[in-house]
């Protein structure tokens, strides 16, 4: 893992400048929002991939573990994830612009498996929740 991280640092070492929005789309923001289904899933690399191609304002991840907290090293912009209580993963965020306020988990009703929470996301005109709804059972 260690190496491997490694490489994707070096081929990003100078810290990639995520494009500058053209003054069309500056009227609107593009959200992405993608479940990483954790261990067996996307890797930073491709949500890498994912943010360069498709070049959103804001991406809400579900299922997000520790190796997605370098994000910011590879590609800049601002990061916060918050971890299930107990679990290894949970909701985390990527926004090439700050913040309003720094991303809080909030409660919500536990599902039938998992104790759950959203991220609270505030951009100052707007806000948002990433959840993650577990299935089956509510």
């Amino acid at each position: 893992m260690r190496r491997h991280f490694l490489r994707l640092m070096d081929a990003h070492r100078r810290k990639k400048q995520i494009r500058p929005l053209s003054a069309g789309e500056q009227d609107s923001t593009r959200i992405i929002s993608w479940n990483l289904l954790r261990r067996t899933g996307a890797t930073v690399h491709d949500v890498v991939a994912l943010i360069e191609a498709e070049n959103p304002d804001i991406l809400l991840m579900q299922e997000a573990t520790a190796e997605i907290d370098v994000l910011p090293d590879i590609l800049g912009g601002y990061y916060a994830r918050a971890p299930l209580p107990g679990r290894i993963h949970g909701p985390a965020c990527w926004s090439r612009t700050p913040f309003a306020r720094t991303p809080r988990a909030c409660t919500i009703p536990s599902g039938a498996v998992v104790k759950r929470h959203a991220q609270i996301i505030d951009y100052g005109p707007f806000s948002l929740a990433n959840v993650h709804l577990s299935h089956g059972r509510c």
